[in-house]
């Protein structure tokens, strides 16, 4: 993980920042996409730091920090099977999207479904 951080974290064109516990690092959360009013991220975490709403939390701090950046909306997906990860961005207030993508990873295809949540629609959070 910490390879990952520092790899991402040398790509001028990406933002990319560690999830911390206390002094722990914990996760990763990194720019996949982005236009001048759009952002798209993903997030990973540990797996002993699942199920203990790390991740709502830093997907919150993340949305409002890319708002304050002049973002107006903010993007993220996860494989439809994986309801937690679905879970922690219907606690933040996105809604999900049309948007679907078949993504291959480890050898199996998945479907990856979209999430947003715009800035006028922050204050329903």
């Amino acid at each position: 993980l910490a390879r990952r951080l520092m790899d991402l974290s040398r790509q001028e064109e990406h933002r990319v920042a560690g999830i911390y516990q206390s002094e722990a690092l914990i996760g990763i959360m990194n720019q996949t996409d982005a236009t001048e009013e759009r952002i798209e991220l993903g997030y990973a975490l540990l797996p002993q730091y699942h199920n203990r709403g790390c991740g709502t939390e830093a997907l919150r701090g993340a949305i409002a920090y890319c708002f304050g950046l002049g973002f107006r909306e903010v993007v993220t997906g996860a494989f439809e099977e994986n309801i937690p990860s679905i879970r922690v961005m219907v606690k933040c207030g996105m809604q999900k999207t049309d948007l679907r993508e078949e993504i291959a990873y480890r050898g199996r295809k998945h479907t990856c479904v979209y999430y947003s949540i715009k800035k006028e629609g922050l204050h329903a959070v």
